[in-house]
Protein backbone atom coordinates (compact mmCIF):
# COMPACT_ATOMS: atom_id res chain seq x y z
CA UNK A 1 0.00 0.00 0.00
CA UNK A 2 1.63 3.69 -1.32
CA UNK A 3 1.91 6.19 2.07
CA UNK A 4 -0.78 8.30 0.25
CA UNK A 5 -3.48 5.25 0.57
CA UNK A 6 -2.02 4.67 4.26
CA UNK A 7 -2.68 8.90 4.49
CA UNK A 8 -6.06 8.44 3.58
CA UNK A 9 -7.13 5.66 5.99
CA UNK A 10 -6.70 8.34 8.70
CA UNK A 11 -9.20 10.43 7.18
CA UNK A 12 -12.79 10.40 5.15
CA UNK A 13 -12.20 11.92 2.02
CA UNK A 14 -14.49 13.87 0.41
CA UNK A 15 -15.15 11.18 -3.01
CA UNK A 16 -16.37 8.98 -0.25
CA UNK A 17 -18.56 10.78 1.39
CA UNK A 18 -21.39 9.62 -1.53
CA UNK A 19 -20.51 6.41 -0.41
CA UNK A 20 -21.19 6.53 3.00
CA UNK A 21 -24.52 8.22 2.70
CA UNK A 22 -25.47 5.64 0.11
CA UNK A 23 -25.61 8.02 -2.87
CA UNK A 24 -22.69 6.08 -4.48
CA UNK A 25 -22.55 4.00 -7.74
CA UNK A 26 -19.14 3.35 -7.02
CA UNK A 27 -19.30 1.92 -3.64
CA UNK A 28 -21.05 1.88 -0.37
CA UNK A 29 -20.13 1.85 3.42
CA UNK A 30 -18.93 -0.61 3.95
CA UNK A 31 -16.00 -0.52 1.07
CA UNK A 32 -15.35 2.62 3.06
CA UNK A 33 -14.99 0.63 6.48
CA UNK A 34 -12.68 -1.86 4.56
CA UNK A 35 -10.38 0.81 3.46
CA UNK A 36 -10.16 2.44 6.60
CA UNK A 37 -9.27 -0.47 8.49
CA UNK A 38 -6.51 -1.29 5.63
CA UNK A 39 -8.62 -4.82 4.24
CA UNK A 40 -7.22 -5.19 0.90
CA UNK A 41 -10.06 -4.17 -2.23
CA UNK A 42 -9.50 -4.29 -5.83
CA UNK A 43 -9.68 -0.68 -7.08
CA UNK A 44 -12.65 0.48 -9.19
CA UNK A 45 -11.00 1.46 -12.31
CA UNK A 46 -12.38 1.54 -16.32
CA UNK A 47 -11.06 3.26 -19.46
CA UNK A 48 -12.97 5.88 -18.47
CA UNK A 49 -11.58 7.19 -15.13
CA UNK A 50 -7.87 6.51 -15.91
CA UNK A 51 -9.05 8.77 -18.95
CA UNK A 52 -10.71 11.46 -16.41
CA UNK A 53 -7.65 11.48 -14.12
CA UNK A 54 -5.13 11.92 -16.96
CA UNK A 55 -7.45 14.82 -18.54
CA UNK A 56 -7.60 16.39 -14.99
CA UNK A 57 -5.09 18.96 -15.48
CA UNK A 58 -6.84 19.65 -18.95
CA UNK A 59 -9.93 20.71 -17.01
CA UNK A 60 -8.54 22.96 -14.70
CA UNK A 61 -7.00 24.82 -17.29
CA UNK A 62 -9.73 25.19 -19.48
CA UNK A 63 -11.34 26.32 -15.70
CA UNK A 64 -8.78 28.76 -15.66
CA UNK A 65 -9.04 30.41 -19.02
CA UNK A 66 -12.87 30.98 -18.86
CA UNK A 67 -12.73 32.32 -15.79
CA UNK A 68 -9.49 34.43 -15.84
CA UNK A 69 -8.14 33.11 -12.59
CA UNK A 70 -5.31 30.79 -11.81
CA UNK A 71 -5.24 27.55 -10.33
CA UNK A 72 -3.41 26.40 -7.15
CA UNK A 73 -2.97 23.90 -4.35
CA UNK A 74 -3.48 21.19 -6.49
CA UNK A 75 -3.53 17.76 -4.95
CA UNK A 76 -3.34 19.32 -1.97
CA UNK A 77 -4.27 17.20 1.18
CA UNK A 78 -6.80 19.32 3.84
CA UNK A 79 -8.33 18.44 7.44
CA UNK A 80 -10.75 19.99 9.01
CA UNK A 81 -9.63 22.80 11.21
CA UNK A 82 -11.67 21.85 14.17
CA UNK A 83 -10.02 18.54 16.08
CA UNK A 84 -13.27 17.40 17.02
CA UNK A 85 -13.92 16.73 12.81
CA UNK A 86 -9.80 16.28 12.51
CA UNK A 87 -11.34 12.58 10.73
CA UNK A 88 -12.39 15.05 8.05
CA UNK A 89 -10.40 15.67 5.18
CA UNK A 90 -10.33 16.07 1.41
CA UNK A 91 -7.58 15.99 -1.45
CA UNK A 92 -8.43 19.20 -3.52
CA UNK A 93 -8.14 19.44 -7.58
CA UNK A 94 -7.02 22.87 -6.99
CA UNK A 95 -8.19 26.21 -5.57
CA UNK A 96 -9.17 28.83 -8.09
CA UNK A 97 -7.45 32.31 -7.31
CA UNK A 98 -7.76 35.87 -8.76
CA UNK A 99 -4.61 37.75 -7.37
CA UNK A 100 -4.10 36.65 -4.03
CA UNK A 101 -7.92 36.24 -3.16
CA UNK A 102 -8.95 32.91 -3.40
CA UNK A 103 -12.69 31.98 -5.05
CA UNK A 104 -13.14 28.42 -4.02
CA UNK A 105 -12.52 24.75 -4.61
CA UNK A 106 -12.63 23.54 -8.36
CA UNK A 107 -12.97 19.56 -8.69
CA UNK A 108 -11.98 18.91 -12.17
CA UNK A 109 -14.02 15.55 -14.30
CA UNK A 110 -13.91 14.22 -17.33
CA UNK A 111 -17.29 12.42 -18.82
CA UNK A 112 -18.39 10.50 -21.46
CA UNK A 113 -21.75 11.55 -21.63
CA UNK A 114 -23.86 14.94 -22.58
CA UNK A 115 -23.18 17.33 -19.94
CA UNK A 116 -25.63 17.74 -16.74
CA UNK A 117 -28.40 19.48 -16.61
CA UNK A 118 -27.42 19.37 -12.73
CA UNK A 119 -24.03 18.16 -11.01
CA UNK A 120 -25.23 14.16 -9.87
CA UNK A 121 -25.44 14.01 -6.06
CA UNK A 122 -22.48 11.56 -5.88
CA UNK A 123 -20.23 14.97 -7.20
CA UNK A 124 -22.17 17.73 -5.58
CA UNK A 125 -21.33 15.97 -2.36
CA UNK A 126 -17.86 15.72 -3.00
CA UNK A 127 -17.81 19.86 -3.74
CA UNK A 128 -19.88 20.28 -0.49
CA UNK A 129 -17.45 18.13 1.07
CA UNK A 130 -14.22 20.07 0.22
CA UNK A 131 -16.17 23.61 0.74
CA UNK A 132 -16.90 22.68 4.51
CA UNK A 133 -13.57 20.97 4.77
CA UNK A 134 -11.69 24.17 3.97
CA UNK A 135 -14.17 26.85 5.09
CA UNK A 136 -14.86 28.19 1.61
CA UNK A 137 -18.33 29.31 0.93
CA UNK A 138 -18.51 28.85 -2.63
CA UNK A 139 -16.60 26.41 -5.57
CA UNK A 140 -17.02 24.67 -8.87
CA UNK A 141 -17.74 21.16 -10.50
CA UNK A 142 -15.77 21.54 -13.91
CA UNK A 143 -16.85 19.44 -16.53
CA UNK A 144 -15.39 18.23 -19.82
CA UNK A 145 -17.70 16.12 -21.85
CA UNK A 146 -16.08 13.60 -24.53
CA UNK A 147 -19.38 13.15 -26.38
CA UNK A 148 -20.00 17.41 -26.86
CA UNK A 149 -16.67 18.34 -26.86
CA UNK A 150 -17.80 21.25 -24.16
CA UNK A 151 -16.98 22.49 -21.50
CA UNK A 152 -19.04 23.77 -18.24
CA UNK A 153 -18.35 24.72 -14.61
CA UNK A 154 -21.50 24.37 -12.50
CA UNK A 155 -21.26 26.91 -9.52
CA UNK A 156 -22.00 25.23 -6.21
CA UNK A 157 -22.28 27.00 -2.87
CA UNK A 158 -23.19 26.01 0.88
CA UNK A 159 -25.91 28.30 1.53
CA UNK A 160 -28.20 26.42 -1.64
CA UNK A 161 -27.40 23.39 0.13
CA UNK A 162 -27.60 23.65 4.03
CA UNK A 163 -29.89 20.91 4.94
CA UNK A 164 -27.54 18.17 2.62
CA UNK A 165 -24.54 19.34 4.07
CA UNK A 166 -25.49 18.75 7.79
CA UNK A 167 -26.95 15.87 6.35
CA UNK A 168 -23.60 14.79 5.71
CA UNK A 169 -21.61 16.06 8.22
CA UNK A 170 -24.34 14.19 10.89
CA UNK A 171 -24.34 10.99 8.89
CA UNK A 172 -20.24 10.53 8.51
CA UNK A 173 -20.14 11.59 12.01
CA UNK A 174 -21.86 8.21 13.37
CA UNK A 175 -20.11 6.57 10.88
CA UNK A 176 -16.55 7.67 11.95
CA UNK A 177 -17.36 7.55 15.70
CA UNK A 178 -19.47 4.19 15.89
CA UNK A 179 -17.66 2.12 12.97
CA UNK A 180 -14.43 2.82 12.04
CA UNK A 181 -13.08 4.24 15.60
CA UNK A 182 -15.18 1.19 17.39
CA UNK A 183 -13.73 -0.82 14.15
CA UNK A 184 -17.52 -2.55 14.09
CA UNK A 185 -18.40 -3.07 9.84
CA UNK A 186 -21.47 -0.85 9.04
CA UNK A 187 -23.70 -3.64 7.62
CA UNK A 188 -23.90 -4.06 3.64
CA UNK A 189 -26.16 -2.19 1.40
CA UNK A 190 -29.52 -3.49 1.34
CA UNK A 191 -30.80 -4.46 -2.13
CA UNK A 192 -32.97 -1.17 -3.61
CA UNK A 193 -36.64 -1.90 -4.06
CA UNK A 194 -38.39 -1.36 -7.57
CA UNK A 195 -38.95 2.69 -7.62
CA UNK A 196 -41.32 4.55 -9.64
CA UNK A 197 -39.30 7.40 -11.31
CA UNK A 198 -38.76 9.49 -14.04
CA UNK A 199 -36.62 7.48 -16.68
CA UNK A 200 -34.84 9.11 -19.64
CA UNK A 201 -37.17 7.32 -21.79
CA UNK A 202 -36.19 8.34 -24.91
CA UNK A 203 -32.45 7.59 -24.19
CA UNK A 204 -33.63 4.07 -22.92
CA UNK A 205 -35.43 3.92 -26.54
CA UNK A 206 -32.68 4.64 -28.41
CA UNK A 207 -30.63 2.00 -26.11
CA UNK A 208 -33.09 -0.65 -26.77
CA UNK A 209 -33.69 -0.21 -30.12
CA UNK A 210 -29.50 -0.53 -30.40
CA UNK A 211 -29.35 -3.36 -28.97
CA UNK A 212 -32.17 -5.02 -31.35
CA UNK A 213 -30.41 -3.85 -34.58
CA UNK A 214 -26.62 -5.47 -32.76
CA UNK A 215 -28.48 -8.24 -33.12
CA UNK A 216 -29.89 -8.54 -36.04
CA UNK A 217 -27.21 -7.21 -37.99
CA UNK A 218 -24.68 -9.52 -36.38
CA UNK A 219 -26.72 -12.39 -37.19
CA UNK A 220 -27.04 -11.20 -40.48
CA UNK A 221 -23.58 -10.44 -40.76
CA UNK A 222 -23.25 -14.12 -39.67
CA UNK A 223 -25.49 -14.89 -42.50
CA UNK A 224 -23.90 -12.82 -45.21
CA UNK A 225 -20.09 -14.81 -43.86
CA UNK A 226 -21.57 -18.37 -44.80
CA UNK A 227 -22.35 -17.52 -48.18
CA UNK A 228 -18.88 -16.33 -49.29
CA UNK A 229 -17.50 -19.08 -47.83
CA UNK A 230 -19.76 -21.18 -49.66
CA UNK A 231 -19.46 -19.44 -53.00
CA UNK A 232 -15.55 -19.62 -52.61
CA UNK A 233 -16.19 -23.33 -51.50
CA UNK A 234 -13.49 -23.47 -48.71
CA UNK A 235 -13.01 -22.69 -44.63
CA UNK A 236 -9.41 -23.54 -45.07
CA UNK A 237 -6.69 -20.76 -45.60
CA UNK A 238 -7.03 -18.84 -48.46
CA UNK A 239 -5.60 -15.44 -50.33
CA UNK A 240 -7.16 -13.97 -52.68
CA UNK A 241 -7.73 -10.74 -54.34
CA UNK A 242 -9.31 -9.16 -57.60
CA UNK A 243 -8.65 -5.61 -57.78
CA UNK A 244 -10.98 -4.15 -55.40
CA UNK A 245 -11.01 -6.53 -52.52
CA UNK A 246 -8.37 -8.72 -50.64
CA UNK A 247 -9.54 -11.57 -48.70
CA UNK A 248 -7.84 -14.13 -46.47
CA UNK A 249 -9.60 -17.02 -44.76
CA UNK A 250 -7.57 -18.21 -41.78
CA UNK A 251 -8.33 -21.51 -39.75
CA UNK A 252 -7.35 -20.60 -36.53
CA UNK A 253 -6.97 -23.15 -33.43
CA UNK A 254 -7.45 -21.86 -30.18
CA UNK A 255 -6.72 -23.35 -26.74
CA UNK A 256 -8.62 -22.28 -24.34
CA UNK A 257 -8.88 -22.75 -20.46
CA UNK A 258 -12.04 -24.54 -19.22
CA UNK A 259 -12.23 -22.81 -15.91
CA UNK A 260 -14.85 -25.13 -14.85
CA UNK A 261 -12.40 -28.18 -15.08
CA UNK A 262 -10.03 -26.26 -13.14
CA UNK A 263 -12.35 -25.88 -10.60
CA UNK A 264 -13.51 -29.11 -9.78
CA UNK A 265 -10.02 -30.46 -10.17
CA UNK A 266 -8.13 -27.89 -7.96
CA UNK A 267 -10.74 -25.41 -6.17
CA UNK A 268 -7.97 -24.05 -3.45
CA UNK A 269 -5.88 -22.97 -6.47
CA UNK A 270 -8.50 -21.23 -8.03
CA UNK A 271 -9.88 -19.48 -5.13
CA UNK A 272 -6.04 -18.14 -4.85
CA UNK A 273 -5.71 -16.63 -8.02
CA UNK A 274 -9.33 -15.48 -8.29
CA UNK A 275 -9.65 -11.36 -8.06
CA UNK A 276 -12.63 -9.52 -8.27
CA UNK A 277 -13.24 -7.24 -10.18
CA UNK A 278 -16.04 -4.09 -11.04
CA UNK A 279 -17.74 -2.95 -14.17
CA UNK A 280 -21.70 -1.34 -14.42
CA UNK A 281 -23.84 -3.54 -15.76
CA UNK A 282 -27.22 -1.89 -17.54
CA UNK A 283 -30.36 -4.04 -18.47
CA UNK A 284 -33.21 -2.42 -19.91
CA UNK A 285 -36.37 -4.44 -20.51
CA UNK A 286 -39.23 -2.70 -22.83
CA UNK A 287 -42.43 -3.11 -20.40
CA UNK A 288 -44.87 -0.22 -22.37
CA UNK A 289 -44.45 1.86 -25.75
CA UNK A 290 -42.71 5.31 -25.36
CA UNK A 291 -44.73 7.99 -24.49
CA UNK A 292 -47.72 5.67 -24.41
CA UNK A 293 -47.89 5.48 -28.15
Amino acid sequence: MTNFHKDRQKFLGASEVAQVMGLSPFGCALDVYNRKMGIEQPAFSSEAIERGNRQEQFVLNEFAAQFDCEIRNQQLRVTHPEPYYGWAGATLDGVAYKGLTPLGVVEAKTITTGLYTKPPVYYLTQVLWQLWVTGMPEGWLAVWSGKESKFFAYKICIADHADLLQEMVDTCSLFWQENVLKQVPPPPPKPKAREEMDLPDSLLDQYDNLGTEIRLKEKERDQVKKQILEQLGTEENLYAENGQFKVSITKIETNRLSQKKLAEAHPDLVKQYTEPSYSIRLDVKRVGLLNGA
